[in-house]
């Protein structure tokens, strides 16, 4: 075949959907990840020369567990239809699926009455998942309780956990896009406790 009849007749090239991409990350990246977490945890207790591998393996994993979580966040596709309720739960579902965190979920009158915009909802969203992924990965918790409520023109989110103390600056960018604030409680003897309020009219 010539140049010309391969200009006539370019190939198809096969462009996979956000949703395939997202269980392909999910199925060949996220799930032996898992699998690998749990075998170096069956590794046993790690000797003064072993530590510093074993250490640095953990870390490697909760690492590339954060980023691939970031990146399943950011294939979402949140329609305006969409309401709060079915985001959140579809993202619990992901963090039960994907880590041993136990959660929680509360919610009262969770958006009644209002018109949520998309881009608040994605910023509840991901800002749950990432506060949860980070939890998951870095406070050595078991359990956390994620509470959503409405009061006024505000989203409120709580999240709040039974381990180790967290410093989450890598969620403020996600509250601030929506305009919202928050608050980080590490005052409580253990775990930490986020506050977040978003307001549904800009300004």
């Amino acid at each position: 075949m010539n140049n010309q009849e391969n200009q006539n007749n370019p190939v198809d090239f096969y462009r996979p959907d956000k949703e395939t991409i997202a269980q392909t990350l999910h199925d060949l990246i996220g799930q032996p990840l898992m699998a690998l977490k749990f075998a170096v945890g069956t590794l046993g207790e790690p000797t003064e020369k072993t530590r510093p591998v074993i250490d640095e393996m953990q870390e490697l994993i909760r690492g590339m567990q954060i980023e691939v979580r970031k990146l399943l966040v950011g294939l979402q596709t949140i329609e305006t239809e969409t309401d709060l309720k079915t985001a959140l739960l579809d993202t619990l579902n992901k963090v039960h699926r994907d880590t041993t965190l136990k959660v929680r979920f509360e919610h009262s009158k969770l958006a009644d009455g209002l018109d949520v915009p998309v881009e608040v909802i994605q910023a509840v969203v991901e800002t749950t998942g990432k506060a949860l992924d980070e939890i998951a990965a870095h406070a050595d918790a078991t359990r956390a309780v994620v509470k959503v409520w409405n009061t006024g023109n505000t989203i409120n989110l709580r999240i709040r956990d039974n381990g180790r103390q967290l410093w989450m600056n890598g969620i403020y960018h996600t509250v601030l896009s929506a305009q919202g604030r928050m608050l980080i409680d590490c005052a409580a003897k253990k775990g930490t406790m986020i506050s977040v309020k978003f307001p549904v009219k800009k300004g």
